[in-house]
């Protein structure tokens, strides 16, 4: 299961900003609703050890972040700048917005791969 159907449905995830309501839906008819905690448990406690869609999705565009934001001469890593200064003008700040409590901002921002990122880093205390 892990190399086949979850495997085709983690490979847009770098692409999508998918919500927690949203990735329940998309795995839902995969996988039956009792097992959740088997499925998403550790491998050391008899789980299978698939870790859950939204986290994947977001560790994913965490990952193209820290990979381009280091390369501000490539394509991606100016595409990534830019989203990022276009954030901190919706926000109406100058300072890492990554950093900021994304709840208060959030009814001023404009949903996108950043922002779903900044909803995972603050939710998680990141």
């Amino acid at each position: 299961m892990q190399t086949t159907i979850l495997k085709s449905i983690s490979y847009p995830l770098l692409a999508t900003t998918l919500t927690a309501k949203e990735c329940h839906t998309v795995l839902k008819p995969i996988l039956a609703e009792g097992l959740s905690a088997v499925v998403h448990g550790p491998v050391k406690f008899r789980g299978l050890g698939i870790m859950h869609l939204l986290s994947e999705q977001n560790l994913t565009q965490i990952e193209l972040l820290l990979k381009f934001s280091t390369h501000p001469t490539h394509l991606t890593g100016q595409l990534l700048w830019l989203s990022v200064e276009k954030l901190k003008l919706e926000v109406g700040v100058n300072e890492s917005i990554l950093s900021l409590p994304y709840e208060v901002y959030q009814p001023m921002v404009t949903h996108c791969l950043l922002t779903s990122v900044w909803s995972f880093l603050s939710k998680h205390g990141m």
